[in-house]
């Protein structure tokens, strides 16, 4: 007979029934032994043995196995922070969430207001779960629900432990909102605004180094924390020049940090009224001939904008705007023409506080000469031993033209018929000769005089390389044709009166007449040259602009700038070039180990 036997380990006598029998046939023996289990979370890895023993066995024979008993784990456990506690940001802070027991184990993940953060949970030894986070507090994190969520397959409904945070943080900004500009006798209103902090902070305002007493107002952020805001009132007076500093300080106790912001409150007042110089009114000026006219502005907040009017039209070409200080300065260039004559010349300055424009105004004196003669007889086809008529009249001119008779050579003595007023507040006159004609007189050739015309335009440009020669010729054109020239080279200043500026004297420089030869070209060359042509009736001018190129050449650059870091630096480089361009100065940085690169 064997005998047959069940050794439980780690059950309740109550919960286990075992039973057994024996069959017996003709050959063999059969014995059965049967064990019930009603199993709990403790039978989990308990392990059962079942041993048959025999007197022909010299050991007894077993077999053994191990329950696995499924079980919900322990719901979820947070350590690391304890609620109502108070951390600040910019702190590391590790959460842990545990959960014991269960089969299978619990599987741990992290959430933050509903949104999953970590889900990297561990194992010990089949007896706990375990989610460890571990993360640098900002200011997201205040009243952040941290959820740790404990799932398992044989749980319908996860488990949940959660904390609320509590985050003190200063604000990130300060904002001052208010006007940038202000005149005299204002009253300006700015408000200082912090972005969210917890606890909320404290605003002081301070203006041009004064403390100025103000109410806070604070009110609490939908996304946590609070918000703090204070107004300040400031009357500007005439004593404040330029600009006022106003700078709002939030100061957060309980973190020690003081952030500052500060705006510039720009004073607005009118400049003095400008001045126009370089002309002075009754004087007068040859038609062609280069006139500058300087306009002048004194202070003013913002620095005044000068504009020129000739009439109702700007003129917006051959200006240059300079400023130096509080003095602006704008200076147009102006080759004279018939149209001058009589012409205003307005300059309006003009900035934030001007209502109007103010005005200073020059009125032009232009000399011109009458742009033609025409003559007229009658009869046209006289006939010998009558008389005949013949009528010379000028073009618009100022002054009035003189006009001369000539036949072959000899002067003739003519009648002035009149003056009248002509074009651009010029006279045009009328002379008339009369002539007892025979025989004699057919083919006869009669001019009527006036002064050279020179053929080029006036205050043409000319480029001229440095080493290089250049020839310019200004051939003019004139009745008689027998023409005397004279070259002379403007002042920097300008001539503001005709006057012809300084000769020309110099070994590479030379004139032969209309023509102006440049040898070897050095960069001071550059300039004005005026050249005047005579006849006997009268005489013109003109100028031309010769304008040397050359390469350029490094004055300054800033060789070493020390700044913190995270604020601006700057680099300063000089170039004298002619021409310059955008592309004149170009930036490169030196990148060590590394071909430069551009800037």
């Amino acid at each position: 007979n064997v005998t047959v036997r069940t050794i439980p380990a780690g059950s309740l006598d109550n919960e286990l029934t075992i039973s057994g029998h024996h069959s017996q046939s003709q050959e063999v023996s059969v014995s059965t032994s049967t064990i019930t289990v009603r199993p709990h979370a403790e039978d989990n890895g308990v392990m059962y043995t079942c041993e048959a023993i025999h007197t022909a066995l010299s050991a007894p024979l077993r077999h053994s196995l191990t329950l696995s008993v499924l079980y919900p784990p322990g719901p979820p456990e947070i350590s690391g922070y304890t609620e109502g506690e108070t951390v600040r940001m910019g702190d590391t802070l590790t959460l842990v969430c545990k959960s014991i027991g269960g089969n299978p184990l619990a599987q741990l993940v992290w959430y933050k207001n509903d949104e999953e953060v970590d889900f990297s949970f561990t194992t010990t030894a089949n007896k706990q779960s375990a989610n460890s986070h571990t993360f640098v507090v900002d200011a997201s994190d205040n009243n952040a629900v941290y959820r740790c969520v404990a799932s398992s397959t044989i749980t319908q409904t996860p488990m949940v432990s959660e904390i609320k945070l509590q985050v003190h943080f200063a604000p990130a900004k300060v904002y001052i909102n208010g006007t940038k500009e202000a005149k005299a006798g204002d009253n300006v209103t700015m408000t200082c605004r912090t972005e969210r902090s917890n606890p909320p902070s404290e605003l002081s305002w301070v203006v041009d180094g004064r403390p100025v007493t103000a109410t806070n107002t604070i009110v609490a952020d939908p996304l946590g924390g609070w918000v703090s805001s204070a107004n300040v009132t400031v009357m500007v007076t005439s004593q404040d020049r330029n600009m006022k500093m106003l700078s709002c300080y939030a100061i957060n106790q309980a973190l020690g940090e003081t952030i500052v912001e500060t705006s510039v409150l720009s004073i607005l007042y009118a400049p003095d009224p400008p001045n126009i110089f370089g002309y002075t009114e009754g004087n007068s000026i040859r038609a062609g001939a280069l006139q500058r006219l300087t306009c002048v502005c004194n202070g003013g907040n913002p620095l005044c904008t000068l504009k020129w009017f000739k009439g109702d039209t700007e003129v917006t070409q051959a200006t240059q705007v300079t400023t130096n200080g509080n003095v602006v300065s704008n200076e147009i260039a102006i080759i004279t023409k018939d149209s001058d004559n009589g012409a205003q010349y307005r300059c309006e300055a003009s900035n934030s506080a001007t209502p109007d424009p103010l005005v200073a105004t020059v009125q032009l004196t232009v000399h011109f000469p009458p742009s033609g003669v025409y003559i007229k007889m009658s009869p046209k086809q006289p006939k010998s031993g009558s008389q005949v008529e013949l009528v010379c009249e000028t073009g618009s001119s100022n002054p009035e033209s003189v006009v001369t008779w000539w036949r072959d050579g000899f002067l003739l003595n003519g009648h002035q018929d009149g003056i009248i007023d002509g074009l651009y507040g010029g006279k045009t006159t009328r002379n008339i000769l009369r002539l007892n004609v025979t025989s004699d007189d057919d083919g006869a050739v009669l001019t009527c005089q006036d002064a050279p015309e020179f053929l080029t335009s006036p205050l043409t440009q000319f480029d001229v390389i440095e080493g290089q020669s250049s020839l310019i010729n200004l051939t003019a054109r004139g009745n008689p044709s027998t023409i005397q020239y004279k070259w002379s080279r403007q002042p920097d200043t300008g001539a503001a009166d005709g006057t012809t500026g300084a000769p020309i004297d110099s070994v590479r420089i030379q004139t032969d007449g209309p023509i102006l030869n440049i040898s070897q070209a050095l960069r001071s060359d550059s300039g004005v040259y005026k050249l005047f042509a005579q006849n006997e009736l009268g005489f013109s001018e003109t100028a031309i602009k010769v304008n040397v190129h050359y390469s350029a050449q490094i004055l300054k650059v800033s060789e070493l700038v020390l700044v913190d870091e995270w604020s601006n630096a700057y680099l300063e480089c000089s170039v004298d070039a002619n021409p310059t361009t955008d592309t004149t100065i170009q930036w490169r940085r030196k990148v060590r180990n590394e071909s430069d690169s551009s800037v």
